[in-house]
């Protein structure tokens, strides 16, 4: 008994080790490159349109999932603060129309529209549009506002959605992009985000 907890202890031991490392995700408008350092510390860097975002904090890991717990920048989690979503129902034109703003009326250009498993963006004058079909929920986020946003349509015959999103400089301390703590299932050299909205394999991060 005393050995096998032994070779227990060595195994999470040696799975631990074995995380550390360089992880990226590459797509056509965003970087992402995970570092898994030996002492349990991590630094996190997104780059969407050629801006970016670096977090640090430290890491743990739990039978087949890998936890991040960001430290800085310090990160608060106020979901309800951060926008503001005004739908209608326009005469049908077979399309559904989306316009993004910042609360200082700027429109929020190249921000990420996700509707259940569609991800659309907005052009330079904040606007998109997609042919009609079946949305249950929005998806907003913006990293010029540093924003994100989930919302459950009320009206199923909408078909035009105005946002306006909190800017960057207004009420920060409630603003954020990403969760204070978040988790991956481990595959191989392979980390696949856990949630409910963004649990797709085509988004995982891969070791070099």
């Amino acid at each position: 008994m005393y050995q096998i907890k032994i070779i227990l202890i060595i195994s999470l031991f040696l799975a631990g080790c074995s995380l550390k490392g360089v992880y990226q995700l590459k797509s056509y408008n965003t970087d992402i490159e995970l570092l898994l350092k030996e002492d349990k510390s991590f630094i996190k860097s997104i780059n969407v349109n050629s801006e970016t975002d670096t977090f640090y904090g430290k890491w743990s890991h739990i039978n087949d999932t890998l936890f991040l717990s960001i430290l800085k920048p310090h990160v608060f989690f106020n979901k309800q603060s951060l926008s503001i979503v005004k739908e209608s129902v326009l005469p049908d034109d077979g399309k559904i129309y989306f316009e993004v703003y910042y609360d200082n009326n700027d429109t929020a250009a190249f921000t990420h529209i996700r509707l259940d498993e569609k991800v659309i963006t907005t052009g330079p004058d904040g606007k998109a549009s997609i042919n009609k079909t079946d949305i249950s929920e929005i998806h907003v986020s913006s990293l010029n506002t540093l924003a994100y946003k989930d919302y459950k349509i009320k009206d199923k015959r909408s078909n035009h959605f105005e946002i306006v999103l909190h800017y960057k400089d207004v009420s920060s301390v409630n603003v954020l992009r990403v969760e204070p703590t978040t988790k991956y299932i481990v595959k191989g050299k392979k980390l696949i985000p856990i949630g409910k909205k963004n649990n797709r394999k085509k988004y995982y991060l891969k070791r070099n």
